[in-house]
């Protein structure tokens, strides 16, 4: 492995580690159970990808480090990428509805809940 590609992994070593303890310690802030399982997912895929960055640091494999973690990927891509964004528009949807119905139980006029205004 040359120099800059020890380089790069260290620099994605440091910032996989603060993922997890960003991921870790937001899974145990927040109180929706669905964004507590989402960044406590996010966490512990960054531990996994912690484990190969250490694990090519020591052997210089990047090939079998390459192989192993081109089926991770799909699963990254997916928890990482998508469902963050997809359940807090889901979570944003549920609480305009949550709120609308309780503005119309206590007889306020609720006349937009799209968020603009």
């Amino acid at each position: 492995m040359t120099g800059f590609q020890t380089f790069v992994f260290v620099v994605n070593m440091m910032c996989v580690l603060a993922a997890i303890v960003v991921n870790v310690w937001a899974a145990y802030q927040i109180r929706n159970p669905i964004a507590r399982w989402t960044y406590g997912t996010i966490g512990f895929l960054g531990i996994v990808y912690a484990m190969g960055y250490v694990w090519v640091l020591r052997t210089g494999d990047v090939v079998a480090w390459s192989e192993f973690f081109r089926g991770v990927s799909p699963s990254a891509w997916l928890l990482v990428w998508v469902w963050p964004s997809a359940s807090a528009v889901l979570r944003e949807r549920r609480d305009a509805v949550k709120i609308s119905r309780l503005a119309e139980r206590h007889g306020a006029n609720v006349s937009s809940t799209d968020g603009d205004g």
